[in-house]
């Protein structure tokens, strides 16, 4: 069975946002489509170092309202 049949990519007019979890710092990253389209298809999250570029965006579920 070809697996590529079930895939399907979401346009950024589909959707707002992206939720990341980062399981060893047991941390949800709540990513704006907007901010992400400009990272050039890679999102670095980083939440156990003091300087995290995304940090804003850490446990940021005030986004959805």
């Amino acid at each position: 069975m070809r697996t590529d049949s079930f895939r399907h990519c979401y346009t950024k007019k589909e959707i707002d946002f992206i939720a990341c979890y980062v399981v060893p710092g047991d941390v949800w990253y709540i990513v704006p489509v907007k901010v992400a389209e400009k990272l050039a298809g890679n999102i670095w999250l980083s939440p156990h170092r003091p300087v995290d570029r995304h940090k804003k965006f850490m446990e940021a579920w005030d986004l959805f309202r």
